[in-house]
């Protein structure tokens, strides 16, 4: 783990605690966890060792625009969450605020349902710390 710097996000440190648990109530589904600004900027991470943090971070940011382009021209409403499904794993993109996001890959053989439920469960505690930090 990085020790923290001066321009580590105040919640860094509060967050990765929040992701090991994700991660640890998971069992080996979640292959990688971050949170970052819906702009791509990481604001804190557990990522595989193959993982390089702000290329996972600008890539999200990149395909949570495309998402919120397409779900305004079909009229959807406000994008709450993206998943792309792929042979080796899943993605998952959900908003945690109007600026911040969380990002989670997962292993093949896990259970998406039981993952979508640990997710929500999550963005509810993040959604608590970022309304705590403003106050």
């Amino acid at each position: 783990m990085m020790p923290r710097t001066s321009d580590e996000h105040p919640l860094a440190s509060q967050i990765r605690s929040t992701l090991r648990g994700l991660s640890a109530r998971s069992g080996a589904d979640i292959s990688a966890t971050a949170v970052m600004t819906s702009d791509g900027i990481m604001i804190a991470s557990i990522l595989g060792e193959t993982i390089e943090g702000d290329t996972f971070a600008a890539m999200n940011a990149s395909l949570l625009m495309l998402a919120k382009r397409s779900s305004s021209e079909v009229d959807i409403g406000h994008l709450k969450q993206v998943m792309v499904m792929g042979t080796e794993g899943a993605m998952l993109l959900t908003e945690v605020n109007a600026d911040t996001v969380l990002a989670i890959a997962t292993e093949p053989s896990a259970n998406l349902g039981k993952t979508l439920l640990d997710t929500n469960r999550t963005v509810a505690v993040l959604q608590k710390m970022f309304d705590d930090i403003k106050q």
